[in-house]
């Protein structure tokens, strides 16, 4: 059976052994196929030898018929695209780091906006770019999944490059050269907000142009005194550099915003498409998990039939175990706290008389430190009662249990289960679409919780076989 990691065909050929005898002469089929099950010749078709036979692919089983046997392999068509989809999808986000820009005003507000606004261009082309190759690929397959996570790439790629054409729009309408995302290109004191110095002489102004005029030391030009540069003179000789122009920023904020709604539009998109493409049927790891589980069980259901003591010499000795652990239970809360007690007074009293170097703050620590350490003692002493009070209880119900335990019916439990995921190996061989793969696969992990419930039970009742033998510890 190769491909599938399937390997219980030794408790599967015991499940088509309906008289318990050994042999599987019960099936019907061609003598050409009951002659390859019996291999040694001798008329009879062993359970071994089914095992043996099925697992070389010789013969196979269905509707309790010997038929020709196959290989077993499982292909899902469009697995690996998909599973290439959740890791683009996974690759594609972005995060923003934001500057924050709550006490910033004139260019320095400016500076941050456009760095916010690089960050936020930055990461939609990365995700655009994600959601592009989701499209084209996820176009190619014609399952549920793959078509759903074409119209969300395709949907989201689409509104964002509407947003970002009406926001360009705004950049337009608002004539703002610096509203765009990569930042100012011409003056940021365009548009009359250019400050003057004198006459003509602002700071654009051709330094040798005015006919001959000098520039005086007032008029704020750029031949004035350095240290009188448009600022004001105070009375006591300190100087107040002049204040930053006001700058209208909020075609720039308007542009963060709708960035920002581009940006969260297609981080929605991939979180939704990741989320769609985790949990994939991948049928040849599913039969593995139901296959280990089933051999995990059957180890134990094995151990249990095997050992030496019977389940009711079992239940005796974890009795005897469980009283023992009753015994250890001796008031410890009152014992430990009664020594936490004296302990906390002594040193209590020593510290409180060492800081306050008199008898009252003796006294005072005393009974802070008789307090204190008398319920720590306590609680430690009945943590350990406790803990002891448990394991006694959790040893009755264990030894309970073992008694109870019937393991021939977990045994009959797992050879249908070993059936039933044969059946569906069979049902999936070959190739199949997604859709298909899903039912397959969600059917054989209903088989494998239910396989997991008997190796859970079975796990348990063995370990009362082993506390019983090597002691609680």
């Amino acid at each position: 059976m190769s491909g599938v990691g399937f390997n219980n065909f030794n408790l599967l050929a015991k499940s088509y052994d309906s008289n318990k005898d050994g042999f599987v002469n019960e099936l019907s089929g061609n003598q050409q196929l009951k002659d390859k099950v019996d291999s040694n010749k001798d008329g009879n078709m062993s359970t071994t030898e089914l095992a043996t036979a099925m697992k070389s692919d010789s013969v196979s089983v269905s509707n309790g018929q010997l038929v020709e046997g196959k290989p077993l392999n499982v292909f899902t068509n469009g697995l690996e695209s998909l599973k290439n989809i959740n890791s683009i999808a996974s690759n594609a986000k972005a995060t923003v780091y934001e500057r924050s820009t709550y006490d910033l005003k004139g260019m320095a507000k400016v500076d941050a906006l456009v760095s916010n606004n690089r960050e936020f261009a930055g990461a939609i082309r990365q995700m655009e770019s994600g959601l592009r190759s989701i499209k084209d690929i996820s176009r190619q397959s014609n399952d549920g999944i793959s078509r759903s996570v074409n119209i969300t790439a395709k949907n989201a790629v689409e509104d964002s490059r509407n947003i970002q054409i009406w926001s360009l729009i705004d950049d337009v309408i608002s004539n703002k050269p610096y509203a765009g995302v990569y930042g100012p290109k011409d003056d940021p004191f365009s548009g009359g907000n250019k400050p003057s110095g004198g006459n003509s002489g602002g700071i654009h102004s051709d330094p040798f142009s005015g006919g001959g005029q000098q520039p005086s030391g007032n008029n704020g030009g750029i031949h004035s005194d350095p240290f009188n540069g448009g600022g004001q003179q105070t009375g006591g000789g300190t100087y107040v550099p002049p204040a930053e122009p006001d700058i209208d920023t909020s075609p720039l904020e308007r542009k963060r915003s709708d960035l920002k709604t581009s940006y969260e539009i297609l981080n929605s998109a991939l979180n939704n498409i990741e989320q769609q493409t985790s949990d994939l049927p991948d049928i040849n790891n599913t039969v593995k998990g139901v296959d280990r589980s089933i051999s995990n069980a059957f180890s134990n259901i094995t151990e249990i039939k095997n050992s030496k003591s019977s389940p009711t010499e079992v239940k005796q000795t974890l009795y005897k175990l469980a009283d023992s652990e009753a015994g250890q239970v001796k008031g410890r809360g009152k014992t430990f706290g009664g020594i936490g007690a004296g302990a906390g007074l002594v040193v209590g009293g020593v510290t409180g008389y060492l800081v306050g170097k008199n008898p009252k703050t003796a006294m005072i620590g005393a009974g802070i430190g008789l307090t204190a350490a008398g319920a720590i003692g306590a609680l430690i002493g009945s943590s350990i009662d406790n803990k002891h009070k448990k394991a006694s209880a959790e040893l009755k119900v264990l030894g309970d249990e073992v008694e109870k335990y019937n393991p021939q019916q977990d045994e009959s439990n797992l050879e249908t289960q070993s059936q039933n995921t044969y059946g569906k190996i069979v049902t999936a061989s070959g190739r199949h679409d997604i859709d298909s793969a899903i039912s397959v696969n969600n059917e054989l992990k209903n088989i494998k919780s239910q396989v997991g419930q008997v190796e859970t039970r079975t796990a348990n009742i063995a370990k009362g076989y082993k506390i019983a033998i090597n002691g609680h510890k």
